[in-house]
């Protein structure tokens, strides 16, 4: 996946194995049902939360040791806009993807994807 010229086209690692593990362990304790999807890049997932109407793409920078988690919010509603009016997979990751993704803070994924925002 490319984002604002950033490629996260990178295979399996064990950091964003572990990062998964983290993310299906938090919803198995909260009870939480959640999608995950690889996308169409291979290393990096999406994960959604129906409930919540929240979604994150998770990939990974590097490899080896040297790899680093990266995550962004992934906007369902601006997405799915997209998605019904025909947009390309480029234009989303281009043109619309300022509008559709949000660089998040790795730590703050399990936050985002469960909390309530009251």
């Amino acid at each position: 996946m490319k984002y604002l010229g950033v490629n996260i086209h990178v295979p399996e690692n064990e950091k964003l194995e572990a990062e998964m593990r983290k993310i299906k362990k938090a919803a198995k304790m909260l009870g939480a049902k959640i999608d995950i999807e690889s996308t169409f890049s291979e290393g990096s997932y999406t994960v959604v939360n129906h409930s919540l109407n929240r979604a994150v793409v998770i990939g990974s920078l590097g490899e080896g040791d040297e790899s680093e988690i990266i995550t962004f919010t992934l906007n369902v509603f601006k997405y799915k806009w997209a998605s019904a009016e025909g947009f390309s997979r480029d234009q989303v990751l281009g043109e619309l993807a300022r509008e559709i993704f949000s660089i998040l803070d790795p730590k703050d994924v399990i936050k985002y994807l469960f909390e309530d925002a009251e």
